[in-house]
């Protein structure tokens, strides 16, 4: 799949500009590591497939106790 060989890019808002987002807790999960079997393009090749074939894609977020995302499970 052509989208999942895209860099991943997490942004945020700063004023009217968006700068890289790189101490937010959901870059390192997206950027190198979103599961314990599955690389970043592999879970993006998943995601697009499913949305493919069923016209959605949803993931498990998984969840500290603290909230911090830990992973994120395809469905």
């Amino acid at each position: 799949m052509s989208i999942a060989q895209l860099p991943i890019e997490l942004y945020e808002r700063s004023g009217d500009d968006r700068v890289p987002a790189i101490d937010h807790p959901l870059y390192s999960i997206l950027k190198y590591q979103p599961n314990p079997w599955q690389t970043p393009f592999e879970y993006q090749e998943q995601t697009q497939i499913s949305l493919g074939l069923r016209g959605n894609s949803y993931s498990f977020i998984d969840r500290d106790e603290g909230g911090v995302v830990q992973g994120l499970y395809p469905r």
